[in-house]
């Protein structure tokens, strides 16, 4: 393929890859999406067949030359089994295939999750921290990360928090049905909203290629890592299921592990100052301004379907 601008194949392009195509200064990118059932071309994403388990299919799909590649795949099923013929034997089916190009591309992206973290206690994690999942799902999302990492590929892999947005509204969904009688959880809790996911990758992408050098790893969340329980307080007093407030936030919004904040809790909690040193700046740096249009959007949809709360 001949192209003035740079090929940047998002391999399982979905939400994630979309937001990052949006992200990427046409003239200079062309974003080619691969998907097991792609959808038409859209004005930013020339699209192609192919799955991660079909060696063939990727040969096919893959046979233009791509200066960047962003892995962003979804499990064939939420299971043990599922993740691993995704994640562990497709990532390696897909690592096969770009070393047999003639010419590597330039970077590689992998998109992981900050579950391959299994610290349990309340502690502050970084891109140091010990890896020792207790799930599955963690489990091989780990073993992926080391096929790439034992690739030669210059690549780089970045562990999202748990991604919410446009499309993603579960906890608004769960908040809504219980009328404010909510969950009496206090684990701490990591989150980033997924437009902030498709700009780091895009910063990234970018910032290697203006010459700065990148890090192998960075972990991807907001500035705010929270106790389940007061993103739902919260979140029912905006959709005025609650009357009272329950007191200010415990997370920590200087994101830093000096600050330690009350009795440790369950869960982890999520330090993204090395993408900030990057040059990232979040759009959404905490759970309160990403979830401000969401609710809107929410509560505009409620009153549209005659659902009141009470």
């Amino acid at each position: 393929m001949t192209h003035s601008r740079q090929i940047v194949t998002v391999i399982g392009c979905g939400d994630i890859g979309r937001r990052l195509a949006q992200r990427l200064p046409q003239a200079q990118y062309q974003v080619m999406g691969i998907r097991r059932r792609p959808p038409e071309d859209s004005a930013n994403i020339r699209y192609r067949a192919a799955d991660v388990q079909d060696s063939a299919s990727l040969a096919a799909a893959l046979s233009h030359h791509s200066d960047v590649v962003v892995i962003t795949l979804t499990p064939a099923a939420y299971t043990d089994s599922g993740y691993r013929e995704t994640y562990v034997q497709g990532t390696g089916n897909l690592l096969a295939q770009l070393r047999r190009q003639a010419r590597p591309p330039r970077l590689v992206v992998y998109v992981s999750s900050t579950s391959v973290n299994g610290q349990a206690q309340g502690e502050w994690v970084n891109e140091d921290s010990a890896t020792q999942p207790a799930s599955f799902n963690g489990q091989r999302l780990l073993e992926a990360e080391r096929l790439l990492q034992d690739s030669e590929l210059n690549a780089v892999v970045i562990r999202f928090a748990g991604i919410y947005g446009p499309g993603r509204d579960r906890l608004l969904q769960r908040v809504w049905r219980e009328r404010g009688v909510l969950s009496g959880a206090d684990h701490y809790t990591n989150r980033i909203h997924a437009d902030d996911c498709g700009a780091a990758i895009a910063h990234l992408i970018e910032q290697q290629r203006l010459g700065t050098a990148l890090q192998p790893l960075y972990l991807g969340s907001d500035s705010l890592p929270v106790r389940a329980s007061e993103v739902q307080h919260w979140l029912a007093r905006q959709m005025d299921l609650l009357a009272e407030p329950v007191g200010e936030p415990t997370g920590d919004p200087a994101n830093t592990p000096e600050s330690e904040p009350g009795a440790a809790a369950g869960g982890k909690r999520c330090c993204n100052q090395r993408l900030l040193d990057s040059g990232f700046s979040l759009q959404y740096p905490d759970y309160r301004v990403g979830y401000g249009e969401l609710l809107r959007a929410f509560l505009q949809r409620r009153a549209a379907s005659g659902e009141c709360g009470e």
